[in-house]
């Protein structure tokens, strides 16, 4: 899959996430936030993530 990822995205950006067990998503939201000028709502993002490890 990163192969084919990587091929096709180019140097476009991608995340391998599970939506379903919400694994990733933080990341996707943090990128929405940064990249897309969204203001940050209540769900918690990567970096917050990690700073709670």
């Amino acid at each position: 899959m990163d192969r084919d990822a990587r091929r096709m995205r180019g140097e476009r950006p991608f995340y391998f996430t599970n939506l379903k067990a919400g694994e990733g998503l933080a990341r996707i939201v943090d990128f929405i936030v940064e990249q897309g000028g969204m203001p940050e709502t209540g769900t918690k993002t990567a970096k917050q993530e990690e700073l709670q490890s």
